[in-house]
């Protein structure tokens, strides 16, 4: 897949393996039920507009969705964009360029940094900011902000308000995007570089006191291989402020982890990591990189994109245990076999607000470009619980592919889908697209 291209070695070789393990099932796959209301909001074009898009959109109040590509666009380096809503709800939605972001050069840098692969999100006075995996002067990405125009019309301006540096003493290669956790202002997020080890770090963000400031970022706590390597997406915060996520690889076998990072009792302490399962490569799944749910009881819900029992991934919960010292409980809540429902699911999973959750597998289905899906859990624990597939993407300019969580919206699903070709080694020929979904 092109994408694997720019991921650590540890994804690529993941990713190879679910192409395999997709080759070996295409021959059962059988076309599933597909009930929901999907539209293409827009087909991406590469240069013209970007290509491989991962990251979560969002929306604003006028009902207008943001997104970034990690590739395309004018310089290759990706970009920003804007889809509007037609003001009848009847004609076609209409995409804007924000900036285009600058390829990286033979050292691995770019004036404005490149390929973001976090999702947006929103400042004051209607700007956007949002993060670069890479380039910028260190090669280690940046925060950007994006500032509309003050007529309403025109170009938007594209400021870097923070630099990474990388190295011993600071984060470096954001992938996810820094959420809020507390009534602070204050961003917490991890990258895949940094740290004395240089295999992932905690940082927060804060934002300036006064207008048009830099963000100042502190690096909180360096991963060492033990806990976990490579934290890849977003992290969740609890009501206490504790932080969890997951690691791509490392752990106590390997294959990765599942952490909370705590907050110092006192300010300037030290953040604690407490590792809450680590991975073994088999029946629970490996290498997970997608963001965490946390539900009402406390638990932790999640995907891997592969391993499993058919090594094409499955859905799992990880329960606090009910006696404090006691390891957490983990359980496969669901096991995909690629027939029926899809496999490699590469998003996170999306509260539906009654108990159930949205989400998307990357390959699969009827034509192997992907799925998405509604997932209910069982009435009582150890019990199955039951997958409708709502979607089977077609491939061509139907969109294949889809990597990035979902958005749910007044009942509506938004997303995009990263795009795969048959030179990624896939069955699937699919297009870059933003999609809605009425489930």
């Amino acid at each position: 897949m092109r994408f694997l291209a720019t991921r650590h070695v540890a994804r690529r070789a993941t990713g190879l393996a679910s192409a395999l393990a997709c080759a070996l099932a295409a021959a059962a796959w059988a076309p599933p039920a597909s009930a929901a209301d999907m539209t293409i909001l827009h087909v991406f074009g590469g240069k013209k507009d970007g290509d491989n898009l991962g990251s979560p959109l969002i929306m604003d109040a006028a009902g207008n969705l943001y997104g970034t590509s990690t590739f395309g666009g004018s310089r290759d380096g990706g970009t920003a964009f804007r889809l509007s809503p037609p003001a009848d709800g009847a004609g076609s939605w209409a995409e804007t360029v924000l900036f285009n972001f600058d390829a990286v050069n033979v050292i691995g840098a770019s004036a404005t940094g490149s390929e973001p692969r976090s999702s947006l999100w929103f400042g004051d006075d209607g700007t956007l900011l949002g993060t670069t995996s890479g380039g910028a002067p260190s090669g280690a990405g940046n925060v950007f902000q994006l500032t509309p125009p003050a007529s309403g019309t025109g170009a938007w301006t594209r400021t870097t308000v923070h630099v990474f540096a990388s190295g011993d003493h600071d984060a470096g290669f954001p992938e996810g995007t820094p959420i809020p956790a507390g009534a602070s202002a204050t961003r917490f997020g991890t990258t895949v570089g940094g740290g004395p080890a240089n295999i992932g770090a905690l940082y927060s963000l804060t934002p300036p006191t006064t207008p048009g400031g830099d963000w100042s970022e502190a690096l909180l706590y360096s991963f060492t291989g033990s806990e976990g390597a490579k934290p890849t997406n977003d992290l969740v915060a609890d009501a206490k402020g504790n932080l969890y996520g997951v690691a791509f690889i490392g752990g106590a076998n390997g294959w990765g982890s599942i952490f909370r990072l705590s907050p110092p009792k006192k300010a300037g302490g030290r953040w604690t990591e407490t590792t809450l399962y680590s991975f073994t490569g088999g029946a629970d799944g490996r290498a997970p990189d997608q963001r965490l749910t946390l539900d009402a009881q406390g638990a932790l819900w999640g995907t891997t994109a592969s391993g499993g029992p058919h090594l094409l991934g499955n859905i799992f919960r990880l329960a606090p245990p009910k006696k404090a010292g006691q390891p957490w409980v983990f359980r496969n809540a669901h096991v995909f076999d690629a027939a029926a429902d899809g496999q490699s699911p590469h998003s996170g999973l999306v509260p539906d607000g009654a108990g159930g959750f949205y989400g998307t597998t990357g390959t699969g289905g009827a034509a192997d470009c992907g799925t998405v899906y509604h997932f209910q859990p069982p009435a009582r624990s150890g019990q199955p619980g039951v997958l409708t597939t709502l979607h089977a993407f077609a491939g061509g300019a139907g969109g294949g592919f889809p990597y990035g969580d979902l958005l749910l919206k007044d009942g509506v699903l938004y997303e995009q889908t990263y795009g795969s070709d048959s030179a990624d080694g896939l069955q699937c020929n699919g297009a870059s697209v933003a999609f809605k979904l009425v489930p």
